[in-house]
């Protein structure tokens, strides 16, 4: 048996776009998150390490991102790891991996972070389809 499933709390870095896909132009939107993870060296020094994850949403949730996400709103995603591989126009095979998003959660704002955002009803946050339609 295996498992593929991903949950994290992040600070999303810019402004969410919708775009639209397949024959049925279903909405999607790709979130930028950053996770920091803080500890002490042995020595006693502060360390912060950054990873900066892509995230993908489909349908309503795509449509209510680019709605109520910006920059430095923090979110808690659930979803599963996915591999995008396609040749670039000079030849050159790339991939990524990223999540695709069963749920994103807006997380309350605390003072000083983020920017102030009107906050969606739980009915707009249902989930996109597994993959692009055709």
């Amino acid at each position: 048996m295996h498992l593929n499933k991903v949950v994290l709390i992040g600070t999303v870095v810019k402004d969410p776009q919708i775009r639209y896909a397949g024959a049925a132009q279903v909405p999607v939107t790709d979130v930028r998150v950053v996770v920091n993870r803080v500890w002490k060296s042995p020595k006693g020094e502060k360390r912060e390490d950054a990873v900066f994850i892509d995230v993908v949403a489909w349908a309503r949730s795509a449509e209510t991102c680019v709605q109520y996400l910006k920059k430095g709103r923090m979110i808690g995603v659930e979803g599963r790891l996915t591999m995008d591989e396609w040749t670039a126009p000079d030849g050159k095979k790339n991939s990524r991996i990223r999540i695709t998003s069963d749920r994103i959660i807006f997380l309350p704002q605390g003072e000083g972070r983020g920017q102030a955002a009107p906050e969606p009803d739980g009915s707009e946050l249902e989930e996109m389809p597994a993959s692009i339609p055709a």
